[in-house]
């Protein structure tokens, strides 16, 4: 059996905005400039502005609660937006199509919490694998794997029903893929 304090701690390692290093790292191409850049506007703000609010509102930085959720979903959001239109400005297709798919993927689930919670744990791990897949191929289908397991984590955690966590599977894995498919056609 899993303690809670070993749930936690591998909740801590996939935060969906710790999640996004490796692929930030991947998708960078060498290029240092874009990859802290990347880093600042997909990992770091959302992070901070996230832990911000928890700690103003008192309340864990997973923010269990539905009605707590929105506030760092739009700062969230704000973010990708910027970090979008700055790689669109220095011509860097693939960070652009990156934090479009967050930019979509925050909005789909500011939208879905206005009625019910979603697991954005494994959203991140779906995304990841799904961005991996599709720009590198199968080689890195075996991220996919990781997904269940987030899932099982949250559950157990008490964080998420199965709904909640197949519904941010779902739609990490499909608007990632369609971002994708339509802003960088391989």
């Amino acid at each position: 059996m899993v303690s809670d304090s070993n749930l936690k701690i591998i909740s801590i390692i996939f935060y969906p905005t710790n999640i996004a290093v490796p692929i930030i790292i991947a998708f960078s191409l060498g290029n240092i400039v874009e990859m802290m850049l990347a880093l600042v506007f997909i990992s770091i703000i959302p992070f901070f502005l996230t832990a911000h609010y928890a700690k103003k509102k008192n309340i864990n930085i997973d923010i269990f609660e539905q009605d707590k959720r929105h506030i760092p979903f739009i700062m969230s959001l704000a973010s990708f937006a910027l970090g979008a239109l700055l790689f669109r400005y220095l011509n860097s297709t693939l960070l652009y199509t990156l934090c479009l798919a967050y930019l979509n993927i925050a909005i789909a689930f500011l939208v879905i919490n206005t009625k019910s919670k979603i697991s954005v744990h494994v959203a991140g791990v779906a995304g990841v694998a799904t961005f991996a897949t599709y720009i590198f191929g199968l080689i890195t289908a075996p991220l996919f794997l990781l997904v269940p397991f987030i899932g099982w984590v949250r559950y157990k955690m008490n964080a998420h029903d199965l709904y909640q966590i197949i519904g941010g599977i779902a739609v990490s894995i499909v608007i990632s893929f369609l971002t994708f498919s339509a802003f960088y056609p391989i």
